[in-house]
């Protein structure tokens, strides 16, 4: 086959869990021994995106940029078109919630979560009516859809009518290079860097939006700390966040000394950082899979997380869970998994087995069979 791989969406470093989705899955498809060739289509600020070192996998960059999402939208559902018949695929997957209504070839979509719906009333009116007007049309004009945890199929066949054999659920997963690429010496650099003092608890700031619930977790970080007369800090990764509320929790705890906010980091520093915490805090309150959870198990770091979503479903039972609508849960679960250090032995070991559940070759494997259900069909 002749695959294309839709990565116009995507924004190095910005757009978060779905650029890891791309990367993972690429990678998955060059490990497969077959004899297909992929298209990788590219915006202008991701053309050099690295691309897995494999000869079937070619390079094509789109003259649009993603940053103006009227341009790339207006681009995938004109020019993008007729790019794919000049190519001569046999399918296009699009791995960012919209897909080309038109096309001479199958189209795939893979639909990562509905935020737009759980918290719409939060998003820019504009980009919340773009998305509630090609989500939707994508899922119904492609010949299948591909959601990444069974909570995502269920919230796209509740809100969008999509008859449940067309949504097919493909699991993300960790990289497990960096199981292997630990390193003592870098996560002790990285700490001295940063003045970071053990214990501490890592949580991920990466995206602002509201399901990250990052406010209420620094709330509870507090009345852990204080209730519980914990030593520990915790260090906040990721972009300084923009909404009041979380900038106003953000900066108090900074002051206070009981928080160290990095700002964005490279992965490799993320990595390090993470490798040394006693646990990873998770708080969101709506995902469509929640991949930090897997990471950082994949590093052997125990997980506090909420129960809402997908999150059980990935987590197992390897995590310590917590209601993220009430912070004296959180403090609760952030003060048991600081204190307990038998039960951060038994979730590092729970969590290791669970983290190897999910493989980016299988990925690929089961996204390739989504392929050939569909080439030959209309």
């Amino acid at each position: 086959m002749r695959i294309g791989i839709d990565l116009l969406y995507l924004l190095p470093g910005v757009v978060g869990g779905t650029e890891t989705y791309a990367r993972g899955l690429l990678q998955g498809f060059a490990a497969l021994e077959d004899e297909h060739e992929y298209l990788v289509f590219l915006n202008r600020e991701s053309a050099e995106l690295p691309l897995p070192a494999c000869e079937r996998m070619v390079r094509v960059v789109c003259p649009v940029e993603a940053r103006s999402r009227w341009q790339r939208h207006l681009y995938t559902q004109t020019a993008f078109p007729r790019l794919l018949r000049a190519h001569n695929l046999d399918i296009v997957h699009s791995l960012g919630y919209v897909a080309p209504l038109w096309s001479r070839c199958p189209r795939v979509v893979t639909i990562p979560d509905l935020n737009y719906e759980a918290f719409g009333d939060q998003m820019p009116a504009l980009r919340r009516t773009t998305l509630r007007l090609l989500v939707p049309a994508s899922a119904r004009r492609s010949s299948r859809v591909i959601a990444i945890s069974e909570f995502a199929k269920r919230e796209l066949v509740r809100h969008m009518r999509i008859p449940p054999d067309r949504v097919v659920v493909t699991y993300l997963a960790a990289d497990t290079r960096r199981r292997e690429a630990s390193d003592d010496k870098a996560a002790d650099a990285a700490l001295a860097r940063r003045s970071i003092r053990a214990p501490y608890g890592v949580l991920f700031c990466g995206v602002d939006r509201p399901n990250k619930n990052i406010a209420a977790a620094l709330r509870a970080f507090e009345i852990a700390r204080t209730r519980d007369r914990l030593t520990h800090r915790l260090v906040v990764i990721g972009h300084r966040p923009t909404e009041q509320e979380t900038v106003d929790a953000l900066d108090g705890g900074v002051r206070s000394g009981s928080v160290v906010a990095t700002g964005f980091v490279s992965d490799e520093e993320r990595d390090a950082l993470l490798t040394r915490a006693q646990f990873l805090l998770f708080p969101s309150l709506y995902e469509g899979f929640g991949l930090p959870i897997l990471e950082a198990m994949t590093l052997g770091v125990p997980v506090a997380c909420s129960r809402s979503g997908p999150l059980p479903e990935v987590a197992g039972e390897a995590a310590v869970f917590f209601d993220p609508r009430s912070e004296e849960e959180m403090a609760g679960a952030i003060g048991r998994i600081a204190q307990d250090s038998a039960l951060r032995e038994r979730l590092r070991a729970l969590g290791d087995a669970q983290s190897r559940r999910f493989d980016w070759v299988r990925t690929a494997r089961e996204t390739h069979a989504v392929y050939r259900n569909c080439v030959g069909k209309p």
